[in-house]
């Protein structure tokens, strides 16, 4: 892995840490709802 890229990757693991103990907010969010199943 080149040294750019793993830069890259590193600050992401950081940026993820920093979202999960709510010290920064996440810049989006997806939210998957479960399809209405009619039987």
């Amino acid at each position: 892995m080149k040294d750019r890229e793993f830069s890259k990757l590193v600050a992401s693991i950081k940026e993820a840490g920093q979202i999960k103990h709510g010290s920064k907010k996440a810049y989006r969010i997806t939210e998957i709802t479960p399809p209405s199943i009619k039987a």
